[in-house]
């Protein structure tokens, strides 16, 4: 059996209106087409954005690594900027 290969193949497009992305903060996984595959999650949160120095039109923030190896959270908009794909993350593995 093939494994997918690409987020496009088991994900789901940002714009799908019958699989819609969580926007409740719920961390999921988000693919921007021109920038790669990010931890990200959907804040509408104003006050918490500016904080965090991203823009309110920013809405999908999301764990952003820059070549130096730091972290930081950062935003995408809505639309044609922003993230093309979207899937949940896996169930973390059962303890025994």
């Amino acid at each position: 059996m093939k494994q997918p290969e690409t987020l496009e193949e088991l994900g789901y497009r940002i714009d799908d209106p019958e699989n819609p992305p969580p926007k409740d903060g719920t961390q999921i996984l988000l693919r921007q087409d021109s920038y790669g595959y990010f931890l990200g999650w959907y804040d509408t949160n104003v006050s918490r954005l500016r904080q965090q120095g991203i823009a309110p039109s920013f809405p999908w923030a999301f764990i952003d690594k820059d070549f130096d190896q730091d972290c930081e959270i950062n935003g995408f908009q809505e639309g044609p900027n922003g993230p093309t794909h979207w899937m949940p993350l896996p169930k973390p593995p059962k303890g025994e």
